[in-house]
C-alpha cells in the first residue's frame, strides 16, 4: 500500500507530522491504536507472516509477483453450487464463471470506489483526519456501479466445465 501511494499515484502517505511514511509498521500501529486490535490476524490490510519463513514481507501478501512481473494468487470459494446436468445449446458442459476485478484508489480523492462513505470510522483527533469505510452490501452482486477509471478487470472471464478445475483468471485490462 505504501508503495502503491508513492509510487503510482505519486501521493506519498505522511504521518501527522508530516513526515513521509515509507513502511507498513506505521500503518500496523494506527491499525492497533484506532481499530482496538490486538494482532495482525485482526486486521486484512496487515500483512502476517504467512509463510512461516520468519519473516514479514512481500511473499506474504495475497498476490506475490512472479519472476515474469505478473503476481500471482490463490482463493478459495467457501460456498458454490455445481450441477453436472446443466449444458449449453452445443452440449458442452456449463458451469458458473469467475470473473475480477481490482478497485484502485481514485487518483483525485484517494478514496477506493468499493468504500462506502456513509459507514465506516471517520478520525478526527487534533490533526489525524482519515476515513476507514467498509464496502458496500452490493458490491459482489452489482461490481459495475462500483467499477472506475484507474479499477483492473479481467477482459475474459473463466467458466468451469467442472467444479474441480483450477481456473486461471489474468486481471489484465485498466479501466480508462
Amino acid at each position: 500500500m505504501v508503495e502503491w501511494f508513492r509510487d503510482v499515484l505519486e501521493q506519498p502517505i505522511v504521518d501527522n507530522l508530516g513526515n513521509e511514511v515509507t513502511n507498513g509498521d506505521f500503518i500496523r500501529q494506527t491499525c492497533y491504536e484506532y481499530l482496538n486490535v490486538t494482532s495482525d490476524a485482526e486486521v486484512q490490510v496487515t500483512a502476517t507472516d504467512s509463510n512461516n519463513d520468519g519473516a514479514i514481507d512481500l511473499n506474504d501478501l495475497d498476490f506475490i509477483e512472479g519472476s515474469d512481473g505478473n503476481f500471482y494468487g490463490e482463493f478459495d470459494f467457501w460456498q458454490q453450487e455445481y450441477f453436472e446436468d446443466q449444458k449449453s445449446e452445443d452440449g458442452s458442459m456449463k458451469g458458473f464463471s469467475l470473473w475480477g476485478w481490482m478497485d484502485a484508489p481514485s487518483q483525485s480523492s484517494l478514496r477506493f470506489g468499493t468504500c462506502n462513505s456513509a459507514d465506516g470510522y471517520t478520525e478526527q483527533t487534533y490533526n489525524n483526519n482519515f476515513f476507514g469505510g467498509q464496502q458496500y452490501d452490493d458490491l459482489i452482486n452489482l461490481p459495475a456501479n462500483y467499477i472506475s477509471d484507474g479499477d483492473w478487470v479481467s477482459t475474459t472471464g473463466y467458466t468451469y466445465e467442472s467444479p474441480f478445475d483450477t481456473p486461471e483468471l489474468w486481471i489484465d485490462f485498466e479501466v480508462e
